[in-house]
């Protein structure tokens, strides 16, 4: 599965979903919002302002499943790797037994506006693959950039 996710407020919405896979389930669907801690939405929520970003972490984070962080400063820990790599892998942090590769979308100005998510299970993405399929999704990720006006995701 994959998905185009847009900031929206404190949360994210799922704007645009393709699935070559019914077999994969995924718990989100187009329309639905998920907070920012949670999934794709932490590759949007790095790239925030600092004050953004405090306001959202105060805010009651929701358990989705026994994976999705909650801890606010275990939460800045890993915006700050999302800042270095540039990019987010998760584990079933809001569909058991999902694996999510997601990356940053550059809008306007440079900001981050939105995330290409691209689920499955750790089986159809194992960590021999992580590498090769973020690639992909980069040379994405630019091209949405570039077609948006924009400069190209770091």
């Amino acid at each position: 599965v994959t998905s185009i996710d847009v900031l929206r407020g404190y949360r994210y919405v799922c704007v645009d979903m393709v699935s070559i896979h019914p077999h994969v389930a995924t718990t989100v669907q187009i329309g639905d919002t998920v907070g920012l801690h949670a999934g794709a939405g932490k590759a949007i929520l790095a790239y925030q302002h600092p004050s953004f970003v405090d306001e959202v972490l105060k805010e009651p984070l929701s358990h989705y499943t026994d994976n999705t962080p909650h801890n606010p400063d275990a939460i800045r820990a890993i915006l700050e790797r999302i800042r270095a790599e540039g990019r987010w892998v998760s584990e079933g942090e809001i569909t058991p037994g999902a694996r999510g590769l997601t990356m940053p979308i550059f809008g306007p100005r440079g900001a981050v506006e939105a995330a290409l998510t691209v689920t499955s299970t750790k089986a159809r993405i194992p960590d021999s693959r992580v590498d090769e399929l973020f690639s992909l999704m980069r040379q994405t990720c630019e091209q949405i950039a570039r077609d948006m006006g924009n400069r190209p995701a770091n």
